[in-house]
């Protein structure tokens, strides 16, 4: 009896060995091969393609495993040398379970990353003189609002797992100087790949292993920022820049309360903020008299009654806006790079005379060419103007013309069942500023404004390229004047007796 019992655990024994030993044959799955660069180690290589730093322990396995091979054999996880090859095993256990968040820790939605450098895997370094004016946003709609030095841009982004892509939109044209990194800082993010955060900052790997963009992040908060004002609403339906030679500024404090620099004076006023809502108070300010530049005094007072009219704030990278409650435009500010100077001390000037009655009502007759009836544009446009028909025959490269609203405008314009109408202004009748743009009439009657079938591009107030615009967009430009044209002239369609004085 103790020769069978000894027999079956010796059998078992023997067993348990033989199903390790074939575990242990069974060959390791490479999800992926990675090349070790200079600075790299095993934590940060986890943490870049698990998401979790503790993974590295299945690398240090996986690569043992197959250490036979063309995969060197790992005797510490804290030596690893360039142009070693990993195997990078699927679906590690660190990754299945990954631990869990901690509220603290940083996320990619939200939150302002500033760029401090990108450092390619060829040794070339870029990195920014200022980088603060290198600034990415991702929203929680899956834009992402991008600052490349002197241009913003749109884009949308994608998640999976710990990879991110990035697809480029709009684009402001400003002329950077011959120094800046704005395409390279473009291109470079055009290229992610792969995130992850260390010690609260922001890394992304491009494809190919090409090189790694590190991030730090910047305060979204309104609280404690110092801004530039880079336009107001002068109240005269217009929106305006500062004038040569002087600076706008507003610096949030802490404890409620908004001052800077209004071009000649400084300010002080109250101000709260909830949610991207906001409310600024009664302003005060010193009482110096300035008299250059021509119209200081003027701007002066545009820009805090702007102030005054803010309802609502919106901080997109490096670049705030903030609107009134009808949603117009009331100021745009640059964050600044450091919080203005303090305010000088009030000097025998401000107990002048307040001479500047006389000078502050004598440019009312400008009134009038600021109070055109822009809006009546947009009316025409709807209503009144004279439209035709564009086709174009690719064989002939000849276009033709047939009446589509005589007198009625857009909405005269009966929609084809059959496919897509292309229409413009009857040449002579009604241009946009100089340009005959076409829109295009969906068979469901959906109208878009496309000036690229005419070859040109129109910008919106903040400088961003359409291509295709929407019908209401449109003519809410058009009736501000807000918009601008670049590009070709359209090509003019007249038929005489479309115009209904010649019926």
């Amino acid at each position: 009896m103790k020769k069978m019992i000894i027999s079956v655990v010796a059998i078992a024994l023997l067993t348990g060995l033989l199903s390790d030993r074939v575990l242990a044959q069974e060959p390791v799955e490479c999800e992926a091969e990675y090349s070790v660069k200079a600075g790299d180690w095993l934590s940060q290589i986890a943490q870049k393609y698990y998401g979790e730093a503790t993974a590295y322990e299945q690398i240090v396995a996986a690569n043992n495993a197959r250490s036979d091979d063309e995969y060197a054999n790992i005797s510490s996880p804290d030596l690893i040398e360039p142009g070693l090859y990993l195997c990078l095993p699927s679906a590690p256990m660190a990754a299945q379970q990954p631990a869990p968040a901690m509220a603290n820790s940083p996320q990619l939605v939200g939150p302002i990353w500033q760029w401090q450098q990108t450092q390619m895997n060829n040794g070339d370094l870029f990195k920014p003189d200022d980088p603060a004016n290198y600034t990415v946003q991702f929203m929680t709609d899956g834009a992402v609002a991008i600052q490349a030095d002197c241009n913003s841009v749109r884009a949308t982004y994608t998640i999976t797992d710990n990879r991110v892509s990035l697809a480029m939109g709009p684009s402001t044209l400003v002329a950077c100087p011959e120094e800046s990194l704005g395409d390279q800082f473009i291109t470079n993010l055009s290229s992610a790949n792969l995130f992850f955060f260390q010690a609260g900052n922001l890394f992304i790997d491009l494809m190919f292993d090409s090189g790694t963009m590190s991030f730090s992040p910047v305060s979204s908060e309104l609280a404690g920022s110092n801004w530039i004002v880079t336009a107001y609403n002068n109240g005269r339906e217009a929106v305006v820049g500062p004038l040569a030679d002087t600076e706008l500024t507003a610096d949030f404090g802490q404890e409620g309360t908004l001052s800077g620099s209004a071009g000649c004076n400084r300010y002080s006023v109250g101000y709260e903020a909830s949610g991207n809502n906001i409310s600024v108070g009664q302003v005060a300010v010193t009482m110096m008299l300035c008299d250059e530049p021509e119209g200081v005094m003027e701007q002066e007072e545009e820009f805090l009654a702007a102030l005054g009219t803010a309802a609502t704030y919106e901080i997109t990278g490096n670049a705030m806006q903030m609107r009134t409650a009808d949603d117009a435009l009331a100021a745009m500010f640059t964050r600044a790079a450091a919080p203005a100077t303090e305010p000088a001390a009030t000097e025998p000037e401000s107990t002048e005379p307040a001479a500047t009655e006389p000078e502050s009502t004598e440019p009312e007759s400008t009134e009038p060419e600021s109070t055109e009836p822009e809006s009546t544009l947009a009316d025409k446009m709807e209503n009144e103007i004279t439209l035709v028909q564009h086709s174009f025959n690719p064989e002939t490269s000849h276009t033709s013309f047939v009446c589509a609203s005589s007198g009625q405008g857009l909405n005269g314009v009966v929609p084809d069942s059959a496919g897509v109408r292309f229409v413009g202004p009857n040449a002579g009748d009604f241009d946009l500023w100089g340009i005959v743009g076409l829109f295009q009439v969906d068979p469901d009657g959906t109208l878009t404004f496309v000036p690229e079938r005419t070859g040109g591009k129109f910008l919106d107030p903040n400088g961003f390229e359409f291509r295709r615009i929407s019908l209401s967009r449109t003519l809410d430009y058009f009736a501000t004047g807000e918009g601008r044209w670049t590009g070709d002239f359209g090509l003019p369609g007249r038929i005489a007796k479309c115009d209904p004085t010649n019926q």
